[in-house]
């Protein structure tokens, strides 16, 4: 890893990235102006794939009752100092899950934990740390004793406020007697008729309370106005009421007795507590909830330490300056299958940190992510391991030598298995005012405009310097100056014709010319394009016998048509 780690960091020069481009795409490069001053823009991609193992170390305190079928447990526990020394592993966290599972009784956290209760070894096996750390205990805080509450008893006297270890005592809310007055009738016996709420009256139903009825009959009770007075009534509107006969009724709750039950002692006169115990031993006494009648309590101080495991690959970069670059394409690049080596090593005696300088900082960022530490006991991480990757990527910016336009080239992974990226623009045609180009070419090829005759020139006069710097399959760099000061974009042609131009510029050939080639409209045009054929024929490093023959053609052609 580290042989191909120096080669993808080492240098890249213009004139590497130059190479690089002829070797791999020399007719994409053909139709490339790259200024030789141009700055090679380059960001290293690191793909790493990373592990860590780190330690939470957690001290805890356990205070229960010394239950039954925790004692044999206990066993191990006590002895303190003495015979554990300051601190000491255990094995088995029988006795926790026993008093969660059946007592309900879990650890809080023991805020009496010291600096120094949390240095302890990790368990290794082979020079590999255990993801099974025992817990231990400090046997200075781990003991068994009377309970306290009731000395070593197991009972304590009932704590209700009314109880007092009494057990029975006489009811004050009857004073004794066992009963109260009547809630209803306050004593009394009788209570007033629910009907007539003892007025002895209740409304006449015969009349509706009027004293008067209609009548068609007319009779001696019959006044002025044709009503009669209510004959059950007698013009009253009430009647004597039938449920009490203007009496007081029995009261129904005390049976006319004038008191009920006391509810408290429920008649019985006194009050027992359904809470403390009645026997002989124990009268009036609870068990202690402190030691839940066990008469001893038991404590264990004691650590854990969980094991955490965190894992990330990603693509890390610092100060990126290549434009549009895509990140999903750079991780193609990512070695999936790289195997992970050792970078760390922080417990017991191992003292391991191997580092690259090239990607310590992605590493902090990882710590950060996981909120991982090389200190303390909280996430401190023990183990590391890493593999990781350089991606070198540069980006350069050239001049399309027909459209004269500036570019972005971008080569990614460039020292193994390079993918280069052009700019998607470079040679888009566009179509937005084809209409109105093909309309003015129509018109002016009817009419034989200038404007037609000069662009048809242009077409020609391209076609002819492409086909003198590609006659001998190369475009030198100084061809390709010739052909960028002769030609000045080809904006107003339209997108079919555009597409030609591409088209014959990106052919393999062969690259000949007819008589129709150099048949001009305007013989000064002729004359400036056969000159710049002149000075492209003798540019460039290359064997001139191709170009020579090609412009003595041109030449015999002019000839040809004077």
């Amino acid at each position: 890893m580290k042989t191909t780690l120096i080669k993808n960091l080492h240098e890249i020069t213009l004139q590497d990235v130059i190479s690089l481009i002829k070797s791999s795409i020399p007719d994409e490069y053909d139709k490339m102006i790259v200024d030789s001053e141009e700055i090679v823009q380059r960001t290293n991609f690191f793909y790493l794939d990373y592990s860590a193992k780190s330690i939470s170390r957690t001290p805890y305190i356990l205070r229960f009752p010394m239950f039954g079928n925790v004692k044999d447990n206990f066993v191990e526990f006590e002895g303190g100092m003495e015979k554990h020394g300051d601190k000491k592993i255990f094995m088995s966290t029988a006795l926790m899950d026993t008093l969660e599972r059946h007592h309900g009784i879990k650890s809080d956290l023991d805020i009496n934990a010291t600096k120094n209760d949390f240095e302890y070894p990790f368990e290794e096996y082979n020079n590999i740390f255990s993801d099974n750390q025992n817990p231990y205990f400090i046997p200075s805080r781990t003991f068994r004793n009377s309970c306290k509450t009731c000395h070593g008893k197991k009972y304590v006297t009932c704590d209700d406020p009314n109880c007092q270890g009494r057990h029975e005592w006489t009811c004050m809310h009857c004073s004794g007697s066992g009963k109260m007055l009547c809630p209803d009738c306050g004593g009394s016996k009788t209570v007033e008729c629910p009907v007539c709420h003892g007025t002895n009256r209740v409304a006449c139903i015969n009349c509706n309370s009027k004293g008067k009825m209609d009548s068609s009959d007319v009779s001696k009770n019959t006044d002025m106005s044709g009503e009669s007075s209510c004959p059950v009534c007698n013009g009253h509107g009430f009647t004597e009421c039938n449920n009490c006969r203007n009496e007081k009724l029995k009261c129904q709750t005390c049976k006319g007795d004038g008191k009920v039950p006391c509810k408290k002692c429920e008649g019985v006169s006194k009050v027992t507590c359904t809470k403390c115990y009645s026997d002989k031993d124990r009268y009036g006494m609870i068990e202690c909830p402190q030691c839940r009648a066990t008469g001893e309590v038991g404590q264990i101080s004691y650590f854990s330490t969980r094991v955490n495991h965190s894992h990330l690959n990603d693509i890390f970069y610092e100060n990126n300056v290549i434009e549009g670059i895509d990140l999903e394409r750079v991780r193609t690049f990512a070695d999936k299958g790289g195997v992970q080596e050792k970078i760390r090593q922080n417990y017991n005696m191992h003292n391991l940190k191997k580092y690259d300088e090239s990607i310590v900082n992605f590493l902090y960022e990882i710590h950060k992510k996981f909120n991982l530490s090389v200190t303390g006991y909280h996430n401190r991480i023990v183990e590391e391991e890493l593999y990781f990757q350089a991606i070198p990527c540069v980006q350069i910016k050239y001049t399309h030598m027909i459209t004269g336009k500036e570019h972005l080239l971008t080569i990614l992974n460039f020292f193994e298995n390079h993918d280069i990226v052009f700019d998607k623009t470079s040679e888009e045609v566009g179509s937005k005012r084809d209409s109105a180009k093909q309309i003015s070419n129509f018109f002016g090829k009817l009419f034989q405009t200038k404007i037609y005759k000069d662009k048809e020139d242009k077409k020609k006069e391209i076609r002819l310097l492409i086909t003198m710097a590609k006659v001998d399959g190369v475009i030198e760099e100084d061809e390709k100056i010739v052909l960028v000061r002769n030609i000045s974009g080809i904006d107003e042609f339209t997108s079919d014709e555009k597409k030609e131009i591409f088209r014959f510029l990106n052919s393999k050939g062969p690259y000949n010319i007819v008589p129709e080639d150099v048949a001009f409209y305007s013989p000064d045009k002729l004359k400036e394009v056969l000159l710049k054929l002149e000075v492209m024929a003798s540019s460039g490093k290359s064997p001139k016998g191709l170009e020579k023959e090609l412009l003595n053609r041109v030449k015999g052609f002019i000839k040809q048509q004077v």
